[in-house]
């Protein structure tokens, strides 16, 4: 199961990045604060097909790069990867 999941991800990143879904991107980003007065939410989601559940979590950075708020929470179902992080 988890190389399906492998390569649903791997189908959906190359329609994203519009590349070979045989050879992921690698692309090394630095965080970069948001402008003053801004802040900054990182959205992730991990699938667990074996007990039909994916979770989301999203953490907010301040423009000074400070935690300022972290959530988790763990759903029912099978989504694929990208309506897990939709």
């Amino acid at each position: 199961m988890t190389s399906k999941l492998y390569s649903e991800w791997l189908h959906d990143r190359s329609i994203h990045n519009n590349s070979s879904p045989h050879q992921p991107h690698v692309q090394r980003t630095t965080w970069e604060p948001p402008p003053t007065g801004f802040l900054t939410c990182n959205l992730e989601a991990a699938l667990f097909d074996d007990i039909q559940a994916f979770g989301s979590g999203f953490c907010i950075l301040g423009e000074d790069g400070i935690f300022i708020k972290t959530r988790n929470c763990i759903f029912n179902g099978s989504p694929t990867p990208a309506q897990a992080e939709e």
